[in-house]
């Protein structure tokens, strides 16, 4: 059976923006200044690629086709951490199975420390590359 890696881009290198509370305005300040704070998974970055290694899978179509590539997928933590709005901002056309399992591992995660300005709760959101290779 082949093996395959997958790579998570740097974390601190997230695209992570906040949005007012109930529409999907980016509010650029709220994502500036010492009081603002980014969102974060339970137990840091490296909790997060060893969650992201553990449960991922790569399709098995796409491993018999030897397909490989990188997708991204933004996506809302909200105040209460829940991630939701998964959006994919980039794809493989030759593998959409990829999309479905990035949003699905990202779906299984546990919830995230949201995001703060002055010490509160706001939306914020991500934009995450995972990059399915084969060795």
């Amino acid at each position: 059976m082949k093996y395959f890696l997958l790579f998570l881009g740097m974390f601190l290198s997230l695209t992570s923006h906040a949005q007012t509370p109930d529409i999907n305005v980016v509010d650029l300040d709220a994502m500036t200044g010492p009081d603002y704070v980014q969102a974060s998974y339970p137990g840091g970055n490296e909790k997060f690629y060893q969650f992201i290694s553990k449960n991922i899978q790569y399709p098995a179509r796409c491993m018999d086709e030897n397909i490989q590539g990188e997708v991204r997928i933004q996506f809302t933590v909200n105040k209460n951490g829940e991630l939701s709005n998964f959006k994919p901002i980039k794809k493989v056309d030759a593998c959409p199975e990829f999309t479905h399992e990035a949003i699905r591992i990202l779906k299984k995660s546990k919830r995230w420390n949201p995001g703060t300005k002055n010490g509160l709760p706001i939306n914020s959101y991500f934009a995450i590359p995972l990059k399915f290779n084969l060795q």
